[in-house]
């Protein structure tokens, strides 16, 4: 399990978070799946799981087990930080 420092607390079930905990190991290949489902319902496709960013803020919802719109929610520069984890993991050799 690893943590990622938030630049700007984000509110999450009425409490200010500053750090999330997360394990992208934990991930398997239906959470992909589940993502797309969700996915389909806002009429969304990502272009590709390596290198679409809301399916990586997707998946580190899962990973953080933190809903996908509170993920949304985050400062831009969090955002991003938390995606390119993600993209970084799936990119891996």
């Amino acid at each position: 399990m690893a943590a990622v420092k938030l630049n700007n607390p984000v509110k999450i079930d009425g409490k200010e978070i500053t750090e999330l905990e997360y394990n992208l190991d934990d991930l398997k290949a239906d959470s992909i799946q589940n993502a797309i489902k969700d996915f389909a319902r806002e009429e969304y496709m990502p272009t590709s799981v390596e290198h679409d960013i809301y399916m990586h803020a997707h998946l580190f919802s899962q990973a953080s087990n933190v809903d996908y719109q509170d993920v949304k929610r985050m400062g831009l520069k969090d955002f991003v930080k938390v995606t390119n984890l993600v993209k970084s993991f799936l990119l891996e050799e």
